[in-house]
């Protein structure tokens, strides 16, 4: 699952978008990653689309070892499965997300899965492996996308700038703890 998968151009993501490092993807925007948007669209890799919000959401649940997600968002919209929504093509066959209600309420149900690999960025990472990203644009969700790894038995990849010394990190600045 990726909220800003690349640069539009050739960065990020646009490096694993060929035959073999990719089976499936969950995004909210695939414009920064024309490549693996092209993947997506051509039925190369399982591929699904979902309103970026409830990306969000599903790394904090799997983070902490929830089956999946409750939402009123995306009911009647591109993420809807009953309007054909969340699946990008015809390779994409298992069903992450079901309609179902809950005290006469209805909501979408979104299934959790494991995080394999985060990719992240930072800006600073301590020899206890702490991050911090202050000339990062955006952190958004930098951490719990960690956690959603982590608690996955997946594991955590950040390009940094520069390593430094253990404790050489104001605490205060750190984004993500080693």
């Amino acid at each position: 699952m990726s909220p800003l998968p690349g640069d539009g151009k050739d960065r990020g993501l646009y490096r694993l978008a060929h035959d073999g490092p990719i089976k499936r993807s969950v995004g909210g925007h695939y414009g920064l990653a024309p490549k693996l948007g092209a993947m997506a669209a051509s039925g190369a890799i399982e591929a699904y689309n979902f309103p970026q919000g409830i990306i969000s959401r599903l790394y904090r649940d799997i983070a902490n070892g929830k089956p999946g997600s409750l939402t009123c968002v995306g009911i009647g919209t591109f993420a809807d499965p009953r309007i054909g929504g969340d699946k990008i093509n015809d390779r994409t066959a298992v069903d992450l997300i079901r309609p179902t209600e809950v005290d006469g309420e209805e909501y979408l149900f979104l299934k959790t899965m494991p995080v394999d690999v985060a990719i992240l960025r930072g800006t600073t990472e301590d020899a206890a492996g702490n991050i911090s990203m202050e000339r990062e644009v955006l952190r958004a969700d930098n951490l719990t996308q960690a956690m959603a790894a982590k608690n996955s038995g997946g594991i955590v990849i950040v390009q940094v700038e520069k390593l430094v010394e253990k404790n050489a990190i104001n605490s205060r600045t750190v984004e993500i703890p080693g």
